[in-house]
This record gives structure tokens, C-alpha cells and sequence, in this order.
């Protein structure tokens, strides 16, 4: 087996461990997003941000 035979044997699997990885970043980031807006600060901002709606 070759080192191009390896490569692309090896494409399938790096990819598929990846998703996973990058999956749970996503959530991570998802669930400490919606924390974060449901602070009181964001809260007690969003009612004196400008019309187009950036705090």
C-alpha cells in the first residue's frame, strides 16, 4: 500500500471524527449563547439599543 493509497483510504474516517468533534463545539457554544442572552445585562440593554437592533 502505497502513501497516496493510505491518504485517501484515510479521508472517511478523519472526516467522520471530525463532524463529532465539531458537533459538540456547536452545542457548547449554542447552550452558552442562550445563557448569555438571558443575562440581566443583555436584558436591561436590549430596550436602549439602536433601532437596528446592535447592543
Amino acid at each position: 500500500m502505497t502513501v497516496k493509497d493510505r491518504l485517501i483510504h484515510s479521508i472517511l474516517p478523519v472526516a467522520a471524527l471530525s463532524v463529532t468533534g465539531i458537533s459538540n463545539i456547536a452545542l457548547h457554544t449554542r447552550e452558552k449563547m442562550a445563557e448569555v442572552m438571558e443575562s440581566d445585562y443583555v436584558l436591561s440593554q436590549k430596550p436602549e439599543a439602536s433601532p437596528d437592533g446592535v447592543l
